[in-house]
């Protein structure tokens, strides 16, 4: 073996206290060269990722002349159960925020702004209805329709109600709105376009994310929830 033809005879053997002083040139120790062998191999410290707390964040943008849209994911919970096991306990979603652009522009000259921390409007899809959004139609989604508090002494207090429907050129694409209705006010609406390429990124990012939201790739794997 390669091994063996780099080490040298040596007089006493340290594992059997032999002296294979007339041990051809290339011939060691067999104790020796499982000794050897059996060693635990050294890793550098420095290469292995340490333990972390932090947490990674990303999501996809879409910006427009008179709002923005921004698609997060909604991790699903899980529960420990009385064998230790872990259940879903409730699913993810997709979460929809749309801003209204505010006027003036940002640092850099022709940037928009937008007003994510007031003005801002939410949609969370469930799996389903991230489904339906990423295959409707050809007529499009006239309504899919949320309420907040629904099961509370709060029910039909703030309504939300989700368009998506094709754009009325050949350019193709989609136009997605949402309205909020809070008591007998007025409903607040926003939408933005969506081109087809901006689209394609959207079904890419919904099909990838169902399982997961799902909570069936924790499943498949089996990587325990950390809590």
């Amino acid at each position: 073996m390669r091994l063996a033809t780099q080490i040298k005879p040596v007089l006493t053997c340290g594992h059997c206290q032999s002296a294979p002083r007339a041990a051809p040139a290339r011939r060691v120790c067999v104790r020796a060269y499982q000794a050897l062998a059996e060693a635990p191999a050294y890793e550098s410290q420095a290469a292995v990722p340490q333990q972390t707390t932090a947490r990674a964040f990303a999501n996809f943008t879409i910006y427009k002349g008179k709002a923005a849209l921004a698609l997060r994911v909604i991790k699903p919970s899980w529960q420990r159960t009385v064998d230790g096991d872990f259940r879903l306990a409730k699913a993810g979603g997709v979460l929809l925020e749309l801003a209204p652009a505010v006027g003036g522009t940002g640092n850099q000259p022709g940037e928009r702004r937008y007003n994510w921390s007031e003005g801002k409007q939410t949609f969370a899809l469930s799996a389903v209805e991230l489904g339906t959004l990423i295959d409707p139609p050809p007529e499009g989604i006239k309504d899919l329709f949320h309420d907040p508090m629904i099961g509370s002494s709060a029910q039909g207090h703030m309504t939300k109600s989700l368009g998506f429907k094709p754009m009325p050129n050949e350019a193709g694409g989609w136009y997605l709105s949402l309205s909020v209705r809070e008591g007998r006010g007025q409903a607040a609406s926003m939408g933005v376009p969506i081109t087809r390429g901006e689209y394609a990124v959207m079904r890419s990012l919904a099909q990838h994310v169902i399982p997961h939201i799902l909570g069936w790739d924790v499943v498949l794997d089996q990587r325990l929830p950390s809590s």
